[in-house]
């Protein structure tokens, strides 16, 4: 569709306007509406696979947030599983120590 030259046209004949030259506007017109339909439904589509990457990326994001909250968490409870295994152990060694020396 050459647009340009299609202005031209009808600025041209503007002064003999006929029923045909109306017919050919009419056509020109529904060309430009096409395009823009096929282009606007072509930008829609790749907007809505767009927001579905957004969703995917934030959600995968979310995940690994999670994974490392519960990597802490553990962490955290690793470690005072082992200091409390260090307590029971010096616990039970001192009353030991105290039998050794009382007798």
């Amino acid at each position: 569709m050459n647009s340009a030259f299609k202005a031209e046209d009808i600025t041209l004949n503007a002064h003999q306007w006929t029923f045909e030259g109306d017919c050919k506007l009419l056509e020109w017109m529904k060309q430009i509406t096409e395009n823009l339909e096929s282009r606007t439904n072509k930008t829609t589509e790749a907007f809505d696979k767009l927001n579905v990457d957004v969703k995917r990326a934030n959600i995968a994001l979310d995940n690994a947030a999670n994974s490392l909250t519960a990597l802490q968490y553990t962490q955290f409870v690793e470690s005072r599983c082992h200091d409390d295994d260090e307590t029971i152990a010096n616990q039970a060694e001192v009353p030991i120590d105290l039998v050794k020396v009382c007798i």
